[in-house]
This record gives structure tokens, C-alpha cells and sequence, in this order.
């Protein structure tokens, strides 16, 4: 019975009234189209990929921007905080300084 539902193509096609160069032509196109329309489908996947890469590399240059952006506050935020830090050490030595001796 499985054999039987298994070779079921064979048969439609033993039974088909045409010749054997027709039968092999028409066998040939079916993989020939079979093959074009694998090639299609693995185009378009590509395609997708592709569009999906590019998306990926505009948000990585993106992110890196922002880390710079990130990077170079973090700089400016210190270079303020020593300016500070050296300012008030200098105000208070001068501040020592100024005031008199005591004896």
C-alpha cells in the first residue's frame, strides 16, 4: 500500500500519452523552473539581509557617535573639575599667605 501511494508520479507519468522526448523535456523544464524559482527566493532573502546589514551599520555608526559624544563630555567634565579643584588650592594659599604672622 506505501509502495504503491510512493510511486504514484511514476505511474501518472508512465500512463501520460506522449513521447519519451516529451516526457524528459517536460521533466527538465520542471527542474529547470524549480531551480530558477530557488534562485529567486534565495535573492530576495539576500536582499533582506543585505537591507538589514546596512540598518545595523547605520545604528553602529550611530552608537559611535554617541560614545565619542559621551567620551569627549567626560573630558570637558574633568578638565572643569581639576580647573576647580586647582583654583581653590591656589585661593587658599594665597588666602594663608595674606594673612599676617603672629608672634
Amino acid at each position: 500500500m506505501i509502495r504503491r501511494l510512493a510511486n504514484w508520479p511514476a505511474e501518472v507519468v508512465a500512463r501520460a500519452p506522449a513521447s519519451i522526448f516529451a516526457k524528459l523535456l517536460t521533466a527538465f523544464l520542471v527542474i529547470a523552473g524549480l531551480l530558477v524559482i530557488v534562485g529567486v527566493v534565495g535573492l530576495a532573502a539576500l536582499d533582506t539581509v543585505n537591507l538589514r546589514t546596512e540598518e545595523l551599520v547605520k545604528i553602529q555608526r550611530k552608537i559611535a557617535a554617541y560614545r565619542q559624544l559621551q567620551h569627549d563630555t567626560i573630558a570637558q567634565l574633568y578638565s572643569v573639575a581639576s580647573a576647580l579643584v586647582v583654583r581653590r588650592a591656589h585661593a587658599r594659599r594665597n588666602a594663608a599667605a595674606a594673612q599676617p604672622v603672629r608672634l
